[in-house]
């Protein structure tokens, strides 16, 4: 990229056609040997990679206008703003919350069908807004320090 910024812009059709080859060429190889091939280790996971090293390559260029549109959606940036705190808090207050709220949903006859699903959606409201909080008064204002250190 550094030598020719171009490259990508015109060949980027001819790599994704190449990967995709590849793909499907080795899903049919693989086919023919009863799948008993790895198909990940072999060519899944580079074309993979490949593919989405473009597609964020895309993103951040932003010059394509399905991804300007995707990247527009609101609930989407909202979950990428507080991804890394979802990240962070979802696992601890899975543990905390699920099992207490799975027993207090079993207690409630006309709920039990479903008590597991209830337990797991309050469970995932709870992340969402610790980790909106933890954006808002944590995250934001060290983001902000940048301009002073950097």
């Amino acid at each position: 990229m550094k030598i020719n910024p171009e490259i990508l812009k015109k060949y980027k059709p001819y790599i994704i056609f190449l990967a995709a080859i590849l793909n499907f060429g080795f899903y049919f190889i693989n086919n023919s040997h009863s799948f008993s091939l790895p198909y990940l280790a072999f060519a899944g996971y580079t074309t993979f990679a490949l593919l989405f090293g473009i597609l964020v390559y895309e993103a951040v260029i932003g010059e394509s206008v399905i991804i300007k549109k995707i990247f527009s959606i609101s609930i989407l940036r909202f979950f990428g703003k507080i991804s890394y705190g979802l990240y962070v808090y979802h696992w601890p207050v899975y543990l905390l919350f699920f099992l207490p709220l799975t027993k207090f949903f079993q207690t409630i006859s006309i709920l039990h069908p479903v008590f597991e699903l209830c337990s797991a959606t309050i469970a995932t409201l709870i992340a969402i807004t610790i980790s909106h909080f933890s954006f808002k008064y944590f995250e934001k204002p060290i983001l902000n320090l940048k301009k002073y250190y950097i």
